[in-house]
């Protein structure tokens, strides 16, 4: 996910709060892993949370950018 940084917290919280994005590159991989569940792997996306197969959008934006919800229509 890659961003313009415009000065617009309101279109960038519109569009990534509450809502979640699925992984697409969960780590590690490869065989020896295959056996591994996914309390023992993560999400490659900022912000992701080990064992989750998704990212929340409140927290990539938060950890990429330093958006927080307050910042709304500021």
């Amino acid at each position: 996910m890659k961003f313009k940084r415009l000065g617009c917290d309101e279109a960038d919280g519109e569009q990534f709060d509450g809502r979640e994005f699925p992984c697409t590159n969960i780590v590690p991989v490869g065989p020896e892993y295959q056996q591994v569940g996914m309390e023992g792997r993560v999400c490659s996306a900022i912000g992701a949370v080990p064992g989750a197969q998704s990212v929340q959008g409140a927290a990539y934006l938060t950890l990429k950018f330093g958006y927080v919800r307050e910042h709304l229509w500021r």
